[in-house]
């Protein structure tokens, strides 16, 4: 996905416009049809694409990640909000944010969701010994 999204109205001269503009000048974006989608939705979208921002590093301007963001995107994945459900992909994400060699890394909220998807099976087989192991980390950090 790319990082500029139109919010397009084709109905608006003003949205015409900015869409042949970004087209002219080959610009990368997305657009998103806002007046298709309910408003529920397209807050979830639009909120998932402001996390995903913010969880992704940028060598341009020396932005490290938020690990709450992060977390963020995990739960958005694991229950399909703005984003199609991704169980798999949920998990990858708390484990990154427990990841103490991550700037704000060793995130309870991470290891506290990656504790529940063992513990559970979302996304990873049933394994109730990793699901204690981060159960405590995230307790040791006072996450209860």
């Amino acid at each position: 996905m790319a990082d500029l999204i139109l919010y397009h109205n084709p109905r608006c001269s003003k949205s015409r416009e900015a869409l042949k503009l970004l087209q002219h000048n080959g610009q990368d974006f997305s657009t998103f049809l806002y007046l298709n989608e309910d408003f529920e939705m397209f807050d979830q979208k639009l909120g998932y694409a402001l996390l995903k921002k913010a969880s992704t590093p940028s060598k341009e301007n020396n932005f490290e990640p938020s690990s709450k963001a992060i977390v963020g995107r995990g739960l958005c994945l694991q229950n399909g909000w703005g984003v199609k459900k991704n169980l798999k992909e949920s998990v990858k994400f708390y484990e990154k944010a427990s990841d103490p060699k991550l700037p704000e890394g060793d995130n309870p909220l991470g290891m506290y969701y990656l504790g529940l998807a063992h513990y559970n099976g979302t996304g990873v087989p049933i394994n109730f010994k990793l699901a204690f192991k981060f159960f405590s980390m995230a307790a040791d950090q006072e996450l209860y």
